[in-house]
């Protein structure tokens, strides 16, 4: 059909672009003044990176976005704010680990959600570590997206209450397993 190959070239495009900037530390999102440290674009996080945001709480509106392609990354703040929309995505069994000394809250709207995604033919692990409370409102997946691939792991521990109003998949492929929670 004509014209197909150019529409596949530019979704292509505007998918390896929608996160152009990068991100090694905390002060590659914000300024070390700001608390809370509000994300609304997309950031490409180094692999190996830790993001080190102190006592500051970080958010992500509807329009933020960490996504990292290889290796893993660390999140340590005050706090964890994703707003519908939002999105923490790791391909390439890239690995997220966010640890807060409050909470981690991951908000929906309807069927706007913020989720915590990890996926490849062998996916990454997703840890998260609360001093208060987890909120899921949105869904959190480490699956296979390969028939032979077993689901990554997801660890999510809190001092407080955690409260699950959406989806942890930890799916494998056709021919493999699945991960654990």
């Amino acid at each position: 059909m004509p014209g197909t190959s150019l529409r596949v070239i530019v979704f292509t495009s505007l998918l390896i672009s929608s996160a152009t900037a990068h991100a090694t530390t905390a002060n590659d999102i914000c300024s070390a003044a700001s608390n809370p440290c509000t994300l609304s674009s997309g950031r490409t996080v180094t692999p190996g990176s830790l993001l080190d945001f102190g006592s500051r709480q970080l958010v992500l509106t509807g329009s933020g976005r960490l996504e990292i392609s290889t290796g893993s990354f660390r999140i340590l703040a005050g706090g964890l704010t994703m707003n519908p929309g939002a999105r923490i995505i790791a391909t390439r069994s890239a690995s997220v680990e966010v640890n807060v000394t409050g909470n981690i809250l991951l908000e929906s709207t309807g069927s706007t959600r913020s989720p915590i995604i990890t996926t490849d033919p062998v996916p990454g692990d997703v840890t998260l570590t609360a001093g208060g409370n987890v909120t899921l409102n949105g869904y959190i997946w480490a699956n296979s997206n390969h028939d032979d691939g077993d689901g990554g792991d997801v660890l999510i521990s809190s001092v407080g209450a955690m409260v699950q109003t959406d989806s942890i998949s930890v799916a494998g492929g056709y021919n493999a397993g699945g991960g654990t929670i």
